[in-house]
């Protein structure tokens, strides 16, 4: 069995949410050794297997948090309070009147935010401060500002892209002659998503209410249909458009009166094809056209949707997701709390990909590290914390982890007979050096979860992308990024469930 091979290199610091600058890449071709150094891939002749070092070349952490745009904050009781206007005019008044508008509204969906200023004795504008609550403290951040016209007005505008989670914002006066500071009383918002209304298709003979084309990922969706002629022992079954082929994902019987039902699957983000196949005794079955279903998250993903790279894009490298990818975690270096935060990135990775991952307990391996051979009997993927000493150099300043994929040798296939690179181990280290300077958990500042779904990301075969902060796989980790981006979601697409089982090739 063969080490997983370690020899990548590591990615220098770097500033925040600033791609670090990776060493240029080569190729070369030797009698028995064929070297992809963009992913460190090698192939030995005298070796039955394909071994992977790191697929990123160490994720970069800022050397230190960057201060947040704009003005000073302060906690929460750090202003004079304001109060909403009963009476009066604006102009007259000595406080601060604030109209916030719908504070519960759709995703996406700008809210706009007026309101009136007392007028300095100068006349001249005030700056309007519009700030957020972090959710872990009582400090205020800046998020936008704009002027008061001549008579105090001003208006801002405020969209949320995350559903169902409620945020503190205040709006902050500037202090000006005759005018001192001046904050509101917090408001909260939350956004709602609205899907699309159900589509109802008509065929002879058969009526199909379909959910919306963006449904929400994780949602209760179903297929209702109807027949206009009973059919004797009639069923009918979805089915998903997967590598080609038409699988069933649900199945139901037709009652006497023509109806059923089927559950449509969103349990992972997806872009998929479906139809319903209705089959009787002595009947040729009937199978609809193919509508488009999307799971889509929570959020609007940002960035652009190209923004990915494959650590194998052809043939694409993937594990199988038709069964449960067994995993172990080394805490024995890991900082408090280090194992849920594991279980919370991988949440993250399964519902992006479909992938199922099972947890088997501890161990004492530790990936990557000189002379540990990545045993499959141990787990199909392990993750672990190591100092710089354990990792044979792998830990250069300012690089928080690594991880990578490993290959199996043998020829695989999908279901439609393409050829696939099967992952079959995978492994992440992230650096003790670092322990203190990640937050636990998710949410803002340069968190646990954040550090691990990127390296995780890389041992479920993609590689570090650059030229698109948004994207988490982008080499250097950004303050308050833990979710994916729209490139981070197209590539890990590409490397899920929707591309069917993986399956040695005959």
């Amino acid at each position: 069995m063969s080490a997983m091979r370690s020899s990548a290199p590591a990615c220098p610091p770097a500033a925040a949410r600033t791609p670090a600058r990776r060493p240029a890449h080569h190729r070369r071709v030797l009698a028995a050794t064929v070297a992809l150094t963009a992913a460190t891939v090698v192939l030995s002749a005298a070796s039955a297997e394909l071994g992977v070092a790191p697929a990123d070349a160490g994720l970069a952490l800022p050397p230190a948090a960057a201060p947040p745009p704009g003005p000073a904050v302060g906690p929460v009781d750090g202003h004079l309070p304001g109060q909403l206007l009963t009476d009066g005019d604006a102009q007259g008044s000595t406080r601060l009147q604030v109209n916030w508008g719908n504070q519960t509204p759709l995703q996406g969906q700008p809210v706009t935010i007026r309101g009136s200023a007392p007028v300095p004795s100068n006349r001249a504008s005030r700056w309007v401060y519009l700030e957020e609550q972090a959710t872990d403290s009582k400090v205020w951040g800046y998020l936008k500002d704009t002027r008061t016209d001549a008579t105090g007005q001003f208006s801002l505008e405020l969209t949320l892209e995350r559903v169902n989670e409620p945020r503190r914002f205040r709006i902050r006066l500037d202090k000006a002659p005759g005018a001192p500071s001046v904050a509101s009383a917090p408001a909260t918002f939350s956004a709602v998503w609205k899907p699309a209304g159900p589509r109802t298709v008509t065929y002879p003979g058969l009526t199909l209410v379909w959910p919306g084309a963006e449904v929400l990922v994780g949602s209760t969706q179903v297929v209702v249909g109807t027949l206009a002629t009973g059919l004797t022992r009639a069923s009918a079954t979805l089915q998903r458009q997967v590598a080609g082929q038409w699988a069933d994902v649900a199945s139901s019987p037709v009652t006497g009166l023509g109806a059923f039902t089927l559950d449509l699957p969103t349990t992972y983000l997806s872009h998929g094809e479906f139809r319903v196949r209705v089959a009787a005794n002595g009947t040729a079955a009937v199978e609809t056209p193919a509508q488009s279903v999307v799971a889509v998250p929570d959020y609007t993903p940002a960035g652009r949707a190209g923004s990915y790279a494959l650590v194998s894009p052809s043939p694409v490298g993937r594990w199988n997701p038709c069964a449960p990818i067994s995993y172990r975690v080394n805490t024995a270096k890991a900082p408090p709390g280090a194992l849920p935060d594991v279980r919370t990135a991988l949440e993250q990775i399964t519902q992006a990909t479909g992938l199922r991952f099972d947890y088997r307990g501890p161990t004492d391996v530790v990936p990557f590290a000189a002379g540990n051979t990545f045993d499959p009997a141990v787990a199909d993927l392990v993750i672990a914390w190591a100092d710089p000493a354990q990792m044979r150099g792998l830990f250069p300043a300012g690089t928080l982890g690594v991880g990578g994929p490993e290959f199996r040798a043998g020829a695989a296939v999908d279901p439609a007979g393409r050829p696939v690179r099967q992952i079959y181990q995978g492994g992440v280290t992230i650096n003790t050096t670092f322990n203190k300077d990640l937050k636990p958990g998710a949410g803002e500042g340069l968190t646990r979860v954040a550090a691990l779904m990127h390296e995780i990301g890389h041992a479920v075969g993609l590689m570090h992308v650059t030229g698109d902060e948004a994207q988490l796989m982008s080499p250097s980790i950004g303050y308050g990024l833990d979710r994916w981006g729209a490139g981070d979601l197209a590539g890990l697409e590409l490397v899920g469930s929707g591309g069917g089982c993986v399956t040695p090739a005959a």
